[in-house]
């Protein structure tokens, strides 16, 4: 029910685990893992400034450990027709 008044008062879906709106709820709970789409991931990682190897989520720190190919997307694009992966990606809390 928390979590319903969250996306209540934030007005809005969470698209993001490293959505600011979910900074306190993810520093209590500390996922040891977290599974997510790939593109997901990758922007987690270009916005903290870390790599698949280390990246933090409300200053909790976790590496990539697995993906899992779900299929393709196709894009039309200027030059073309692009297919790129798909993947969900399993990523693991680090202790530091």
């Amino acid at each position: 029910m928390q979590e319903l008044r969250r996306v209540r008062a934030a007005g809005k879906r969470f698209w993001s685990p490293a959505d600011p709106g979910l900074a306190d709820l993810w520093r209590d709970r500390r996922p040891d893992y977290l599974l997510e789409d790939s593109d997901v991931i990758d922007a987690i990682v270009a916005e903290t400034g870390g790599s698949r190897d280390l990246f933090r989520i409300h200053g909790v720190a976790y590496r990539v450990v697995r993906s899992f190919p779900v299929g393709q997307r196709a894009e039309e694009t200027l030059f073309g027709r692009r297919e790129t992966e798909i993947a969900w990606t399993l990523a693991a809390a680090v202790r530091e």
